[in-house]
């Protein structure tokens, strides 16, 4: 009784601070010396790639806020902090700061150990480019969601043969240097698990964020998920209304 009348309930951390302690836990500095406007220079570079399509992105993506957002979240794209803390912290077994912080720098270690081979351009670290080869982050995967997922990682993700891949190494050039259809599956993947309703996966919209990247032509991401959806033995799909299409994966085969 006498705790109940001295404590308080706390959240460690507010929501909107999410960024700040990932920065600070993860990096020591994150801009190149003597350039202090880098981060402009990269929230801008986004902004411009999304107003030149403004009706193939989520509308906040358009808001001046979105770009401060860029910047809080860099050098990570704010989908990957938010799908992570938001549908993968609504399990009850996931700790929402130390696990995205766990898997972030898990992501990041990875990142840097491929950094002199990997051929993916990023201004970002986006939810296209994470290993799902990477044992902390497949093991987390399926230890929360099940271990099902391993056959789908394993058949249309980055196993030997995976579908994804395949297409990429059919398609050649930007294909298999950007790892298109690799990072486009590795994003829906993310998105598949955690969300409200049993709603889970994420739209063509949401998947333009996860995925483009200035300096990428922007229409690879519609042809590679017609390719997917042809391809893929554990992809599903559903009409979303504006938003296009809702794309997750789940351990049922699909008719392919």
């Amino acid at each position: 009784k006498r705790f109940q009348r001295l404590g308080a309930d706390i959240k460690p951390v507010a929501d909107e601070e999410i960024y700040e302690v990932v920065r600070a836990r993860l990096f020591e500095s994150i801009t190149p010396p003597g350039e202090r406007s880098y981060l402009d220079t990269v929230a801008n570079a986004y902004q411009e790639l999304y107003s030149s399509h403004q009706t193939e992105v989520t509308d906040d993506a358009l808001k001046p806020w979105y770009a401060e957002l860029i910047k809080r979240s860099y050098p990570f794209h704010p989908t990957l902090i938010n799908t992570l803390y938001t549908r993968w912290g609504s399990h009850p077994d996931f700790q929402r700061t130390r696990g995205v912080l766990r898997l972030l720098a898990a992501i990041v270690a990875d990142l840097w150990e491929h950094r002199r081979t990997t051929t993916q351009s990023q201004p970002l670290i986006q939810p296209c480019h994470l290993n799902w080869a990477l044992d902390p982050l497949q093991a987390q995967f399926t230890r929360l969601w099940g271990m099902g997922y391993q056959s789908v990682v394993a058949a249309d993700i980055t196993g030997k043969g995976a579908n994804s891949a395949l297409l990429d190494e059919e398609r050649e050039g930007d294909y298999e240097r950007e790892a298109i259809g690799r990072g486009l599956a590795s994003s829906i993947l993310l998105g598949s698990v955690g969300a409200a309703g049993g709603r889970g996966g994420l739209t063509s919209r949401e998947l333009k964020l996860a995925a483009s990247r200035p300096g990428l032509n922007w229409n690879y991401t519609d042809g590679a998920l017609l390719e997917l959806e042809n391809r893929c033995f554990f992809l599903h799909t559903a009409p979303a209304g504006a938003m296009g299409k809702r794309y997750w994966f789940f351990t049922k085969p699909n008719l392919n």
